[in-house]
């Protein structure tokens, strides 16, 4: 692991700052819902459904219907430049897939929506005649960007008698282009499977799970897997308590596992772990009792 010493605080006492290059993380998408244009379900909105539906309906009863799924990507993701990104990919797991030979492409969105808190409830969230309950899409079943597609790869098959697996969805070039970049972080993304041809008879479908089924763990429900280069940490002036010392540490990465580690003769290289950490945010602050030695060694170290 690369080791980047940032600053030293004192002579007898001091604290190093590390990186470990690029680390993996995964954050929750929490903010989701979909949009039915079944005749009688356009003006519902499915925000605390527990499905994320898209799905092509067959015309044999002539509605030849539609539902396509809305997502708000991650606030985190915004905290970093996109050259600090090496890859975020949108995964999405299907319980029973049914897509077929049939793909689901996901879109920048070119309007903002509400998610609401309905099932099939009235709208108090988007619909596939509204963004918010109140105000209509300039195209009914959602405003999205055509011209920047990201099509879904299909996982393995998990389990053959459930027929279950996870779509990827690489998102790391669009957020290397400004215009899809701010078009997924004002307004999020879309998802829609192959709409064309309308199918003579079945149902291709991907009932994602949402954000909102209990019945599922974090891991399968929809998240963004990504892996950042950490930016270079940054310590503040530490402040002494009595016998605590508190250091503020910043430009830390939230959900990356942060280690505290300690070491009495720097030149051995020999560092022990005392505390491990994760943050929620971009900074916190570590507090330990000062150590009786009259020289002494703290660093802070990303880890995978």
């Amino acid at each position: 692991m690369k080791r980047r010493a940032i600053q030293w605080i004192a002579a007898a006492l001091a604290a190093l700052l590390e990186s470990a290059g690029a680390a993996t993380v995964r954050w929750p998408i929490a903010t989701d819902t979909y949009l039915d244009g079944r005749a009688e379900n356009q003006a519902l909105n499915y925000g605390a459904a527990t499905t994320l539906k898209a799905l092509v309906n067959n015309n044999v009863t002539g509605d030849g219907s539609v539902c396509r799924a809305l997502l708000a990507l991650p606030a985190e993701l915004w905290n970093y430049e996109p050259t600090s990104l090496v890859s975020v990919t949108a995964r999405l797991y299907v319980w029973q897939d049914n897509t077929g030979d049939r793909q689901v492409t996901l879109f920048p969105l070119a309007r903002s929506f509400v998610e609401g808190t309905q099932n099939g409830g009235t709208a108090d969230g988007s619909t596939w005649l509204t963004y918010d309950g109140a105000h209509a899409w300039l195209q009914a079943g959602g405003d999205f960007l055509t011209n920047f597609p990201v099509a879904g790869v299909k996982g393995e098959i998990l389990d053959e008698g459930a027929h279950d697996r996870f779509f990827s969805f690489e998102l790391t070039a669009l957020l290397t282009n400004e215009t899809a970049r701010e078009a997924l972080r004002q307004n999020g993304a879309l998802l829609r499977i192959d709409e064309e041809p309308v199918p003579t008879n079945g149902l291709p479908r991907a009932p994602f799970t949402s954000s909102d089924d209990p019945g599922y763990t974090a891991e399968y429900k929809p998240h963004l897997l990504v892996e950042v280069i950490p930016p270079e940490p940054e310590i503040g002036a530490p402040a002494l308590n009595g016998s605590t010392l508190t250091i503020p540490v910043g430009q830390l990465t939230p959900g990356i596992t942060n280690a505290v580690e300690r070491s009495y003769d720097l030149a051995g290289g020999n560092w022990t772990s005392i505390a491990v950490f994760v943050t929620g945010g971009n900074a916190t602050n570590w507090s330990l009792p000062l150590s009786p030695s009259n020289r002494v060694f703290y660093r802070v170290t990303t880890r995978e």
